[in-house]
């Protein structure tokens, strides 16, 4: 009986010795789309760029009435027998149309420039700040994205490279 007391003090020690020496760190997770939805579309350069977008919309909206009236006396012109009229005013609407793609075309490209811009410069650049900041100051060595448990962040201690090629260079040598 002491014998088996003797031992399990011992392996108790040895639990209690070696547990310390074990390094875990922990890990947190960010909802990003829920950052997103509260936070990035709240930002004046968000705000901007929807500013910008009803713009371009408004301008559409514009030329597409402008043509819906053309077309209106189109019509009238062919009631009234008028060929040369409708022909000249067929002219006009594909003019019209062809100016009002072209417009829509190049704005769609500076859409799409200041959509990639205004993604990847700030917000992205200010979440992974925060994330870090928080992180640290929580004590989490890494970060998951809630929704896909893809990585989103880790601790400069999270990445063990360099012990694992010391290890495998070391089983190499014997």
């Amino acid at each position: 009986m002491m014998k088996r007391l003797a031992v399990t003090v011992c392996l108790l020690w040895v639990v209690v010795s070696v547990a310390p020496a074990q390094q875990f760190f922990k890990a947190g997770v960010v909802d990003f789309a829920r950052v997103y939805n509260q936070f990035f579309k709240e930002t004046k350069p968000v705000k901007d760029f929807d500013d910008f977008k009803s713009g371009i919309q408004k301008e559409i909206d514009k030329m597409k009435e402008e043509i819906r009236q053309i077309n209106d006396q189109r019509n009238d012109a062919k009631l009234k027998g008028d060929s040369s009229r409708v022909s000249s005013l067929d002219v006009e609407i594909l003019k019209r149309q062809d100016v009002m793609k072209e417009y829509a075309r190049v704005q769609q490209i500076q859409i799409n420039s200041r959509n990639l811009d205004l993604q990847e410069a700030n917000f992205l650049r200010l979440l992974n700040d925060e994330i870090e900041q928080a992180a640290v100051s929580k004590g989490f060595g890494l970060i998951l994205n809630k929704k896909d448990t893809a990585v989103i962040w880790f601790g400069p201690d999270a990445d063990i490279t360099d012990d694992v090629l010391a290890r495998m260079t070391a089983d190499l040598k014997r």
